[in-house]
């Protein structure tokens, strides 16, 4: 779970910077839109599908919990780093 988490919350929007910034060239308000949109939470539709197919409900529950929990901290420091 901590490893999702953390792709989730800290690897993701570090890869969205780097292919933003790297591939597409992208910088300012575009490339802060990027970086952001990539740091929100685990959407809650992880959790719908694991309950559908009634597979790892407590992995999905406790990932969108955390990444929603870590989603302000991450989101103020890319505001601080990009904005």
């Amino acid at each position: 779970m901590l490893l999702s988490v953390a792709l989730k919350s800290f690897a993701q929007p570090v890869v969205a910077w780097a292919i933003a910034a790297g591939v597409f060239e992208l910088d300012g308000p575009a490339l802060f839109a990027a970086v952001v949109t990539s740091a929100l939470p685990a959407a809650q539709n992880l959790f719908t599908y694991a309950s559908r197919y009634e597979t790892a409900t407590v992995l999905a529950r406790e990932s969108i919990l955390l990444s929603t929990l870590l989603a302000a901290p991450v989101l103020m420091t890319v505001a601080a780093l990009l904005g």
